[in-house]
């Protein structure tokens, strides 16, 4: 441990001259090699330094240099966190900056509560991907930490009352038995769809039949590993997009019947969510509902599912 005290030292030393590390940073530094790897200390020290130092003249300034080394620590130890706690963490870091005022210990138990409302219907990707996007879009939205703390706290109390909620339906459309390694989102899109045609609800079919396949296709891509292909920076591509891609992917490998009527569900699901004089009807969701079965099942096996 001492060569590798020594090997970083002499790392940092070169990085912040004419300055070097006290004897009390150097202590510090011996503390973190205990805890963490080498090679993820280097990477903390680039990250700080190229956040944090500043230069005139091209030297460093020492006040840069003391808020640069200061910072590894902290650094490192939101690197070791496990996926789930760093967007969690970086939540609360865009919240103290954002707001005026922020409470952090609060904001971190309300978030771990929507975490674990979350975890009895979503599988931790997709968790990740929530914190990521609808949680921290929330800071686009809410211009106070009252209003931010709301809106988590009905977003909490929402995902609890799914669990309340029993949909009953028959499988007119879609079968449980396909359904049985499904996470709860997929379940219960599967159930409203049945529902909704068993009660002449014929637009709510149509338009939960797109939205399931639409997921069950961005989950095929993400079990095939090939979700950048159907991503633009952080967000997936419109359902159009996703299904030109799909239907001349050669990594995904949908079979030629599924890429020839993916459009007709598509189509019938975008005319009854958005065309003002359109209702779709039974006849509409019987012409197509033996060819969507083929296609959720394939789907299935393709997200890894079934």
């Amino acid at each position: 441990m001492e060569n590798q005290l020594e090997e970083l030292i002499g790392y940092i030393n070169k990085k912040i001259s004419p300055f070097s590390l006290s004897e009390h940073a150097k202590n510090n530094l011996k503390i973190l090699i205990s805890k963490y790897s080498l090679e993820m200390l280097y990477e903390c020290v680039d990250i700080s330094f190229a956040k944090y130092l500043s230069y005139i003249n091209n030297v460093p300034t020492e006040e840069s240099v003391n808020i640069a080394i200061n910072k590894i620590g902290g650094i490192a130890y939101n690197m070791a966190l496990p996926p789930v706690e760093k967007a969690i963490s970086h939540i609360c870091n865009k919240g103290s900056s954002k707001f005026v005022y922020w409470n952090n210990e609060r904001a971190k138990v309300l978030l771990h509560q929507y975490v674990k409302a979350l975890s009895s219907h979503l599988g931790e990707e997709d968790i990740l991907e929530d914190l990521n996007k609808e949680v921290m879009g929330l800071f686009d939205t809410h211009s106070s930490w009252t209003s931010w703390i709301r809106q988590i706290e009905k977003w909490i109390d929402d995902i609890t009352n799914w669990s309340n909620q029993i949909i009953l339906s028959n499988d007119s459309i879609l079968p449980s038995s396909l359904f049985i390694k499904a996470p709860r989102n997929i379940v219960s899109l599967q159930k409203q769809i049945n529902a909704s045609y068993e009660n002449n609800l014929f637009d709510c079919t149509a338009v939960i039949m797109r939205r399931l396949m639409e997921i069950l296709l961005i989950y095929a891509y993400k079990n095939n590993k090939i979700e950048s292909e159907i991503k633009n920076g952080d967000h997936f591509f419109n359902l159009d997009k996703i299904v030109k891609n799909a239907e001349t992917n050669s990594k995904l490998d949908l079979s030629t019947n599924t890429k020839k009527d993916i459009n007709t569900i598509k189509d019938l699901g975008n005319l009854s969510a958005h065309r003002i004089l359109f209702n779709s009807t039974k006849e509409d969701i019987d012409g197509i509902k033996l060819k969507y079965r083929s296609i959720i099942e394939e789907l299935l096996y393709k997200a890894g599912l079934l």
